[in-house]
Parts: C-alpha cells; structure tokens; sequence
C-alpha cells in the first residue's frame, strides 16, 4: 500500500505544479528626455495588470521606474533580461509565463532584416540610448528566453508607446537616426507561444488621460478583471482568445470614438497557440459583491456631502439594506457567479428597481441580511472617514 500512497502522493504534487502561473510585468515612465519623452501611465499599467494577474493566480514580479528596489527598476537592458530569464528559466512543463512590456519601443529603418523577414524591435529601458542599441533590449531575446522555457503556455504583451516617441530636444538632435515601424508585428512567433501587439503596423499606442492608462492596457485589465461581455468568456473562462478579440475590438472602438485617431488602434495576436485559460470567473464573485458594496458606501456619502436632508440618508440607508439583500441572491446563484461582473451588476440593478420603497421596520430586516452578507464574504464595518454617520468596508 505504501507504494501506492507514494504514487498518488506524487500525483497529486504534479497536479497542483501543473497549475503554476508566472507574470513579470515591465512599465517604464522616466527616460533621458533629450532623447524620449517620458511616459505618464506606463507604471500605472504595470501595477494595475500585475494585480488582475496576481488575483487570478499569478506570481508576477513588477518592474516599474517607482520601484523602491534597485533591482527592479527596469533602468538598464541587463537588468530586464535577468529578470525575464531567471522567471522563464523557473517554469515547468504545463506551467503559464505571460510577459508584459510597457514602455517605448524602436525599430531602425537602415537596420538588416532579421531571418523572419522584419527589422529588430526594441523595448526602451529609462536609460536607452539611441546610439548605442545594447542599451536597449531585443524583443527577439525575450521571445527567446520564453521559447526556451519549458512553460506550457506562454504570451508577451507589448504595449510600446509609439507617439511621440522622440522629445522636441531629441528631435532636434545633430545626429539623424532613421526609426522605422514599432508595430511591424508580422514578426514568426516560436510554436506554442503568443504576442498580443497593442496596435498595428504603422499605427500609434494611445495612452489617455481619463483612463489613466494606455487605451490597450486599459482593455487588457478589463477583460482579465471581468468586465468585458459575456460572449468573451467561454464556459465562464478567461481565456487567449477571448483576451486578444476584447482588447481588439475595444481598443479600435476607443480610439476611433474618442477622436484619438480616425485609423484607430487595432491590436493584433500572433501566434499558432492553441486557446488556454487564464483562470475562472467564478472566483472573482467575492470581488463583484465587495464593489457593489463599495459602490453603495460611495453613493451614500456622497448623498451626505450634498446636505443634511434626513430624507436622502433615509435613501442610503434603504439601498444599502437592498444591495445587502441583493448580495445574499448572488452568494446563493451560482450561475450569477459565473457572469461578468458587469452583467451580474446589471442584474442586481435591474432587480432593485423592481423593489418598493423599503418601510423603517423592512430597513432594519434588510440591514440584518447585509450583516450577514458582510460576515460570509469576511467584510467588516469600519467608521467612515469625513462623515460621522456613514460607513466603510473593510477585510476583517
């Protein structure tokens, strides 16, 4: 029997290794602005990603030029390769490698022609130097690194920023350096391995401003948080396929709408890797009803910041014991865990409408439902900050 046990003990172990999932994430803000202009969100789009990811199963390592660590300050390209390198190096077989990159990139148009039929590209570290390109580093090294790694699936998302790549002072520099298309992205992706490119060649990556994001990594974030439609998710899975045509469509769509860019923006997947799954929607149904918490607190003391009418408190209060109401529904719907998080809030809107007016006596019932509703998910009150009487959730 002791073999046996043995066996099913290892079993189990590879089981669970086989569900391993591995990010690092690179946004790079500040550079040399004689040369680039620097970058407003390209951080932001690294913390906020490396959050979905970790929320969904991810160990990722982040490198940002806020870092407080050194060796994740993604200064130079040594320091970016080491980084991709030693985490593709630590996958296994059936293990996920995602790698994102936000931040400058460059071709040079009077540069060879790599074997695939395109020039170099190359990601801009915040101490790249046009005139020495080993400052810089080749994506070509980074598709390699995660060719070689023995991770079963594998995706780089490159976010590089091609508008106003140069600075008016780099611009007007003595030396001419001829830059060609960022976006040539008809780049041979290695077998089993996927690039999401955030636009198309020959186009621009917008970042904007009411975003606070890039317009691509802005729709990357929304898809793996769950707020894309339904349709996206195949079987409640966020999935490649699903990622590549939400952020496809939704990126175009943005930047035509918003006057952005008439050509728009469209981000291209490349690759013959077969369709995998990031992870479930279903887990992220305590994170839909802690919104829809917080959305209702926020609602309510901002009724308060517009006076002291005890009518509009009485309103509060009312939607609070209804959304508390609503979130018992969710906990006991399992098919309501399986929605994208903004269909299920329509669902719970579309049901408090519905609702009459709650009385006193029906509030404090209600409001005894939201306890219990607060208890499930491990939310406890804390005082509100700025108004005595509203109220804040926080983890327990």
């Amino acid at each position: 029997m002791r073999p046996l046990t043995f066996t099913l003990l290892l079993l189990l172990i590879s089981q669970v290794a086989a569900q391993d999932k591995y990010a690092v994430v690179i946004g790079v803000n500040t550079y040399d602005t004689s040369i680039f202009s620097n970058l407003k969100y390209a951080a932001e789009d690294a913390n906020d990603l490396a959050e979905q990811l970790t929320e969904i199963g991810f160990s990722s390592t982040v490198m940002t030029s806020e870092s407080s660590s050194s060796r994740l300050r993604p200064s130079t390209s040594r320091k970016i390769s080491v980084v991709i390198s030693a985490v593709a190096r630590s996958c296994t077989h059936d293990d996920t490698l995602v790698i994102a990159l936000s931040g400058h990139g460059v071709q040079f148009s009077d540069e060879d022609l790599l074997p695939s039929g395109i020039r170099e590209t190359y990601f801009c570290p915040s101490d790249a130097d046009l005139a020495d390109k080993s400052t810089m580093v080749k994506i070509s090294s980074i598709v390699d690194f995660m060719s070689h790694s023995l991770a079963g699936r594998k995706l780089l998302l490159v976010d590089a920023c091609q508008e106003n790549r140069l600075s008016v002072q780099g611009q007007k520099g003595t030396k001419r350096i001829e830059l060609g298309s960022v976006h040539e992205n008809r780049r041979s992706v290695p077998a089993g391995m996927a690039v999401l490119f955030s636009c198309s060649s020959g186009q621009f990556s917008w970042e904007h401003e009411p975003l606070g994001h890039s317009v691509f990594s802005h729709h990357v974030i929304e898809y793996l948080d769950g707020n894309a439609d339904a349709r996206y998710y195949d079987a409640g899975k966020i999935e490649l396929n699903g990622l590549g045509s939400y952020v496809s469509k939704q990126t175009n769509d943005y930047v035509i709408g918003t006057n952005l860019c008439p050509d728009g923006q469209l981000p291209v997947l490349r690759g013959d890797s077969a369709n995998w799954s990031f992870g479930n929607l279903q887990g992220r149904q305590k994170d839909l009803l802690k919104r829809v918490i917080k959305t209702l607190n926020d609602s309510y003391l901002g009724s308060m910041a517009e006076g002291d009418d005890p009518a509009m408190h009485e309103v509060g209060r009312a939607r609070g014991a209804l959304y508390g109401l609503a979130a018992n529904y969710l906990l006991s719907n399992e098919s309501l865990g399986n929605l994208p998080i903004v269909v299920a809030i329509e669902r719970v809107e579309s049901s408090l409408e519905s609702l009459p007016e709650a009385t006193k006596k029906e509030q404090r019932e209600l409001s005894g439902s939201f306890a219990i509703s607060r208890n499930s998910l491990g939310i406890c009150e804390e005082p509100a900050t700025g108004f005595g009487r509203g109220r804040s959730w926080g983890r327990c």
